[in-house]
């Protein structure tokens, strides 16, 4: 991370990584006034944020949460098939059962994953805002133009019933957007589609899979029933209000 070799003395490279993002918050509150931090599971040392202004009069601090993604180590397992033993019985009955009645592919239809992600939050008593569609619509397109995304479907004869939305880099794939028609839950869809793509996570010789995000109680469990592992990440807002930082007058 920020171009400083892996390999180099700790105490070297946490010093350095120390001031480069100091000065670069320090700068970026200056120009913007407020500022937000939406950290990767791989960011393990967050202080230098932490600590902005640390020690002065009272001042603005940044306010820390903490979040989860949950990732699947695709290295532990000789083949997918391997793999399929090690997820939650429920999770193989569904794939076997849709197996049974659903077919899969990669459709590049950004309507129908846009479709069924508004059937989604109408399920869960949300109504969705016009940005969170256009948001969807425009990540699956430049993923797709981009050649780092695909969408992959399950459908019942013609009929489009889950879809989800998987990125990717040279070692990770990542399940950014799953939706499902509830009219279908029963049929396991969802998990059918999402064991798809895994399924080609390993065929593509990647390395993991995250599936961005595991914070909250269903969502949460879902997602680690593919045995998938937590991962803590942070997110850090610089508020409006002006506060007292909790750590002033202790010695650095």
């Amino acid at each position: 991370m920020l171009g400083f070799d892996p390999e180099s003395k700790a105490h070297s490279r946490i010093s350095k990584s120390l001031r480069v993002v100091d000065r670069l918050v320090t700068d970026l509150v200056e120009k913007y006034g407020n500022v937000s931090f939406s950290q990767h599971w791989r960011t393990e040392d967050v202080r230098a944020i932490q600590w902005y202004n640390f020690g002065g009069s009272p001042t603005q601090v940044f306010k820390i949460e903490l979040g989860y993604s949950a990732v699947l180590d695709t290295t532990k397992f000789s083949s997918f098939e391997e793999y399929l033993q090690s997820i939650r019985s429920v999770r193989r009955q569904e794939w076997k059962k849709a197996q049974r009645d659903l077919e899969f592919s990669i459709d590049s239809d950004i309507a129908e994953l846009d479709r069924l992600h508004e059937l989604t939050f109408r399920r869960q008593g949300l109504t969705r805002s016009e940005l969170e569609s256009r948001v969807v619509s425009e990540i699956a397109r430049s993923a797709i133009e981009g050649g780092y995304g695909q969408i992959g479907i399950a459908s019942m004869g013609n009929k489009v019933v889950s879809a989800c939305l998987f990125l990717w880099d040279g070692h990770t794939a990542y399940y950014l957007i799953g939706a499902n028609d509830p009219e279908y839950r029963a049929s396991g869809a969802g998990t059918f589609v999402l064991l798809s793509m895994i399924s080609r996570a390993f065929d593509a010789g990647l390395s993991e899979v995250d599936f961005v995000g595991a914070n909250s109680p269903n969502r949460g469990d879902y997602k680690v029933s593919f045995n998938a592992s937590l991962r803590p990440c942070y997110s850090l807002s610089l508020p409006q209000q002006t506060v007292q930082h909790p750590g002033e007058g202790v010695a650095r």
